[in-house]
């Protein structure tokens, strides 16, 4: 949907990143065929974008490959393997501050090129930093929960209990850039009217496998700070044999639905 961000997230394998691809394509598609006849902009978090992926998707749709590969402005953002959490607390602001330059970049461009319809994120990096990459694996900060911040670090000894407070911070850091690189992003949208597309990874949730919720005890990183800031939110698993489930979990147009798809050379295929 223009003018806003969609967000679709799941497990590995599941075609998060096929998804992107395909429709960098399919964006480029003419009206007729009942796509936006646009450019893509592309921020890669991950360095999954491949070129010959964009070649097959093309050919599938009848364009020349080299020519989708130019409509198509490709950065490369930023990211961080670092699991030493002092590190971390410096390291969230460079990320914040390179991917807000991307952005903003963008956005000069898109000033200048009117033809640009879709913008895609893969997988914020200023929340895969902390909310993914603890250094015990003890707490998943997604959830933003204070109550599993105190249960956690009850369990904990005296001297783990003083990297609590240097990690609260680094959440409280976090969550602050990400809801800025988020209202970029809405803004950005709207201003230009284009469709932010991001990709998201999940964590396990305990406390949802006795609720009747998408994902079961799989739930979307990010906390409600993404879950707001999107307007269109989609759970992709993996279903019987290559079969694979989206759900539409969130939409301002749409009542829920699933409706299934696989993965081919063509990128999503309908089953």
């Amino acid at each position: 949907m223009s003018q806003s961000i969609s967000e679709v997230y799941g497990e590995f394998r599941t075609g998060k990143t096929q998804l992107a691809h395909t429709m960098s394509v399919v964006t480029q598609l003419p009206p007729e065929m009942g796509a936006a006849s646009g450019k893509v902009a592309y921020i890669d978090t991950e360095g999954t974008f491949r070129l010959d992926r964009i070649r097959s998707i093309a050919e599938r749709f009848g364009v020349d490959g080299n020519m989708a590969l130019e409509n198509i402005l490709y950065a490369r953002a930023f990211n961080s393997e670092h699991q030493v959490a002092p590190l971390l607390y410096c390291y969230a602001a460079i990320v914040n501050m390179l991917q807000m330059e991307l952005i903003s970049e963008c956005s000069l461009r898109f000033a200048e090129d009117k033809d640009f319809r879709l913008l895609v994120g893969l997988a914020i990096s200023v929340a895969k930093i902390l909310f993914t990459q603890q250094p015990d694996r003890g707490l998943h900060y997604g959830s933003l929960s204070r109550r599993s911040l105190w249960s956690w670090g009850t369990q904990r000894k005296a001297t783990e209990g003083r990297s609590l407070s240097l990690r609260c911070r680094m959440l409280r850091l976090t969550t602050v850039q990400l809801a800025q690189v988020m209202s970029k992003l809405t803004k950005l949208s709207e201003e230009f009217n284009i469709t932010v597309l991001i990709t998201n990874q999940v964590q396990s949730d305990p406390g949802a496998t006795m609720t009747f919720v998408a994902g079961g005890a799989l739930k979307p990183i990010g906390g409600h700070i993404l879950s707001h800031s999107s307007a269109t939110r989609m759970f992709l698993r993996k279903g019987r044999a290559e079969e694979r489930v989206a759900k539409l979990v969130d939409s301002p147009d749409r009542p829920e639905s699933e409706v299934s798809y696989k993965l081919d050379e063509g990128g999503w295929t309908d089953v």
